[in-house]
C-alpha cells in the first residue's frame, strides 16, 4: 500500500507540473503573438476565425460597431483569465501530487 501511495502521489505531481508547462508554453505562444500585432505584423490572435467569432459574440452582447481596440482588450482578457485559472489549478494539482507522496514517506507497514 505504501508503495502505490507513493506511486499515485508520484502520477498526480508530475500531471501538475506537466499542465503548468502546458501554461508556461501557451503564456509564450499568446505573448508573442500579443507582441507581433503591436507591432503590426499580423498575428494569428487578430486573423483567426476564433476572433472573427469572438466579434460577432462581442456585438451581439454589446452591440454592432464595437471598436476593434475593444474587442482585441477582451480576447487578451479572456485569454488571461484562462492563463491563470490554468497556472493556479496546475500547482494546486501539483501540490497535492506532493503531499500524497510525502505522505507516504516514513510510513512503516505493520503486519
Amino acid at each position: 500500500m505504501d508503495t502505490l501511495g507513493k506511486v499515485v502521489g508520484l502520477l498526480v505531481f508530475v500531471v501538475g507540473i506537466a499542465l503548468l508547462g502546458h501554461v508556461f508554453y501557451q503564456a509564450t505562444v499568446f505573448f508573442d503573438d500579443v507582441y507581433r500585432s503591436a507591432r503590426g505584423e499580423g498575428s494569428t490572435l487578430n486573423e483567426s476565425a476564433k476572433t472573427q467569432a469572438a466579434q460577432e459574440n462581442i456585438d451581439k452582447v454589446f452591440g454592432q460597431g464595437t471598436s476593434p481596440l475593444v474587442a482585441f482588450a477582451i480576447a487578451v482578457g479572456v485569454r488571461l483569465i484562462y492563463l491563470l485559472v490554468a497556472g493556479f489549478l496546475g500547482s494546486l494539482i501539483a501540490a497535492k501530487g506532493a503531499q500524497l507522496c510525502g505522505a507516504f514517506r516514513g510510513k512503516q507497514e505493520t503486519v
